[in-house]
């Protein structure tokens, strides 16, 4: 999942601000997963994280 992360390829003309609460959140995201068992698949989880990376870092 950081792989995934990183691979995006987080960039600071978003602002060095939005950049720390996006990598905080999906600490945070994948935190909780863990904790809760892995329920979802690695697969979706990715899906979850990309969405609001999507929503956070291109509109």
């Amino acid at each position: 999942m950081f792989n995934l992360h990183f691979k995006l390829g987080i960039s600071k003309s978003g602002g060095e601000y939005k950049t720390i609460f996006f990598k905080n959140g999906v600490y945070s995201v994948l935190k909780m997963w863990l904790e809760g068992g892995c329920v979802e698949s690695a697969e979706e989880m990715s899906k979850i994280i990309k969405r609001e990376y999507d929503k956070v870092f291109n509109s």
